[in-house]
Order: C-alpha cells, then structure tokens, then sequence
C-alpha cells in the first residue's frame, strides 16, 4: 500500500510539472469539468447556411461561447438529409470540441423511414439538450390559385400532378409533412428536393415550386412573398393567431412539430455534458434568445439529456407507425 501510494503521487507530480492535465491521470474525479473546454468547439450544422437550424446553431453556438470562455466555431456539412454531417460527428472522438445540431429529419424521420439508414441515432450519438421545438406551417407560393386549404386540397385534386412542394431532401420534414397532407386529403403532388431549407423557401419565394412545410414563415407571409394556408398544430399559435390550424382548416388532427438539438458522438463524458447542458439551458433562459428564437419559428424547450433521448426515441416509434418507406 504505501509504495502503491509513493507511485501514485510520483505520477501526479510529474504530471503537473510536464503541463499535464490531472484527469488523464486520475480519470474518474470529476476534474474534466474544471478543464472542459480548453480550446474551441466545432458545431456542426448538417445543413447549408442560412437555414433555419443553421441560424438556431449560430444564436446558441454564440451565446454559449461566451459561458464557457472558448469560441463555438459553426461548420455547415451538408448532404443525404443531414446523415452527412451527423455521420462526421458519430465518427469524432468524444471529447466534447466536436459536437452536432441534431435535427429531427436526420434523427427521428431518417432512420423510421429509410430501409438502410447510416447510422442509429441513438447508440452512435450522446443526447446533450434540446434547443427548441418548432411548429410547422404550410405556406404555398403568393400567386397560388387557391387562398385557403380547402381550396389548395381541391386544386390538387382538379389537377392531379401538376402541384408541388419543396423540401431539403427525402426524410426531411418538409417532406414528410408533404407525404402525410397527401395521405390525409388523398392527393399526389411533385416532389422538388433542394440542398438545404434555405433554398427550398427560396423555391417558393420565387414561385418555381407551390407548397413547402416550414418553421420560419411569418416574416414571409407578413411580406406578402407567401400565403400561410395554415399551422400544424393543435391550437392557434400566439405569435400568429389570425392563421388558421390545418385541424380546423380540412385535416382533423394534423399536427407537425419538430426539434433541434445538440449532440455528441457515442460516449461522451458525463462531466462534458453536464458543462455543455448546463450553458445551453442557460443561454435558452435569457429573455433576448428566447425572443430571437421565437422570431425564427422556434419555441424555447431546453431540459436534461435522459429527457430529449426519450423523446427522440417516442419520435421514431411514431413515425415508423405511419409507414412511410424510401429506399
């Protein structure tokens, strides 16, 4: 015991006076959250800028920079509805300076609907907080012949397809959203996939393509680019209570939420996430975020990592029950 103990202290000292970090010599202390972070953070946003999860990284990644004293570094990774920079995560080590902004297309709409997904979302990746919860709005372009869903869902029907509607991509949840207005009302529309959310609005704006699903409309419609045919949710959302529900518009019980989320990869350290979990909620609890996030679409959510893990996971289990396949 004592030479065990001589040995001990020996490395401890060497360590120090090599510059050493003490919990990589005593792992398991609890130190890592005095030393987490000792150099910046890559967040990387699976989508294009310019996006709405591209501005939501950017407003938090900012803000939680400056609680942990090191600089969050946005990068954009595009690709295969956000499997591409998801994957770049899954694969990094989890140290903590490489972390993702999750999204429900590419962790709960990807792996529920696509035969052979890349990657589980729940053993490859490290729940870490959910950012915000977003209500979905169906807007179609300005000069749309119909003004109103009964109106919309009628002209698709008269004119089998010939309507359309953009997203960011198969799994993404402007396409799902599309897919299940299609089941409920029984029409068939074209499908426009763009690279990202940002060009999909885009699509719209410029009356290349009819419909989309999004979170971030009521600038556009309050500009008179868009018309909103209606919100999927269950009630009137406060910042827009002259916009309809799809409920009460011709879809009895429509409703289309999604999230965004920080993540790490697959085993993540306890301390890292706590540090991190800790400053974003935080940072959500700050009157001038919160009201930059509601600008954007996006209703404040925060909470534990054990929480948004359930939930991501009630997410798939409900999704695959539609049974919406691609290959």
């Amino acid at each position: 015991m004592v030479k065990a103990s001589v040995g001990l202290h020996r490395r401890i000292a060497l360590a120090l006076a090599g510059g050493l970090a003490l919990s990589t010599v005593l792992p398991g202390l609890g130190l890592a959250d005095d030393i987490y972070p000792s150099k910046s953070i890559r967040l990387i946003v699976p989508f294009n800028a310019g996006g709405a999860a591209d501005v939501v990284a950017r407003l938090v990644g900012d803000s939680i920079s400056r609680r942990l004293g090191q600089t969050v570094i946005v990068e954009n990774r595009a690709g295969a509805t956000g499997a591409t920079g998801a994957l770049a995560v899954a694969r990094s080590a989890p140290d903590g300076y490489t972390i993702l902004m999750a999204v429900m297309s590419s962790h709960a709409v990807l792996p529920a609907t696509k035969k052979d997904p890349a990657f589980d979302p729940i053993k490859d990746f490290t729940p870490i907080v959910r950012i915000g919860n977003s209500v979905q709005t169906l807007v179609v372009r300005k000069d749309f012949p119909a003004k109103d869903l009964k109106g919309f869902i009628a002209h698709a029907k008269a004119n089998p397809g010939t309507v359309s509607y953009s997203s960011s991509g198969l799994a993404s949840f402007p396409w799902l959203g599309a897919k299940l207005v299609e089941r409920a009302a029984g029409i068939e529309m074209i499908h426009v996939p763009f690279p990202g959310d940002g060009p999909a609005m885009n699509s719209v704006l410029t009356g290349h393509v009819d419909m989309l699903f999004t979170p971030s409309a009521k600038s556009y419609v309050e500009g008179g680019l868009v018309m909103a045919l209606g919100v999927a949710s269950r009630e009137r959302m406060p910042t827009t209570p002259d916009w309809p529900t799809l409920d009460e518009s011709g879809l009895p019980g429509f409703t289309l939420i999604s999230w965004v989320g920080f993540m790490g990869p697959a085993g993540l350290p306890k301390p890292v996430v706590d540090r991190l979990n800790k400053a974003v909620n935080e940072s959500l609890a700050e009157p001038d975020i919160r009201q930059r996030l509601d600008q954007i679409g996006y209703q404040v959510a925060g909470g534990s990592p054990e929480a948004f893990k359930a939930g991501i996971q009630e997410n798939i289990d409900a999704i695959r029950a539609l049974n919406i396949k691609f290959d």
